[in-house]
């Protein structure tokens, strides 16, 4: 059982990350439509070091009021809290603030204000994935093979 939990991670972890490797980001194609910040802060991610940036932005889409806080299709971790700081004065993103907002036209409640490629974080995505299968793979031939 724990082998197919494991499998399924890896495999959805893949199916998002490696087709941004070849063909890029979907979320570059999407429109941008003006957004305001309604958010911005600093939080631990639960592993004592590491943080993440939080931002909350709303926008307006096809006559609908929708809210967002994906940053980057993919996410990033900063590894203290110093770090994440830094990262969201960087990023301008004060409350009130004005930003543009790219939008998924086919799911609305989808959007991201980097729509970058994240090549570095698409491969430790897949590296991790990979890991995961073949963990699994490891685990069931364990469990089927007779003793």
């Amino acid at each position: 059982m724990f082998a197919a939990l494991l499998a399924l991670v890896g495999l959805a972890l893949l199916v998002d990350a490696l087709p941004r490797l070849w063909r890029g980001n979907p979320e570059t194609q999407w429109p941008p439509v003006q957004g305001l910040i309604t958010r911005a802060d600093v939080r631990p991610t639960g592993d004592s070091n590491y943080h993440d940036v939080l931002v909350n932005y709303s926008y307006r889409y096809a006559d609908r009021e929708l809210t967002g806080n994906q940053i980057t299709p993919l996410g990033f971790s900063h590894r203290s809290r110093e770090a994440a700081e830094e990262a969201l004065a960087s990023y301008g993103y004060a409350v009130g603030s004005p930003v543009t907002v790219f939008v998924n036209p086919r799911k609305p409640h989808h959007s991201v204000l980097k729509p970058g490629r994240q090549t570095w974080r698409a491969l430790w995505v897949s590296l991790w994935a990979s890991v995961c299968l073949v963990w699994a793979y490891f685990i069931a031939v364990q469990a089927w093979t007779p003793k």
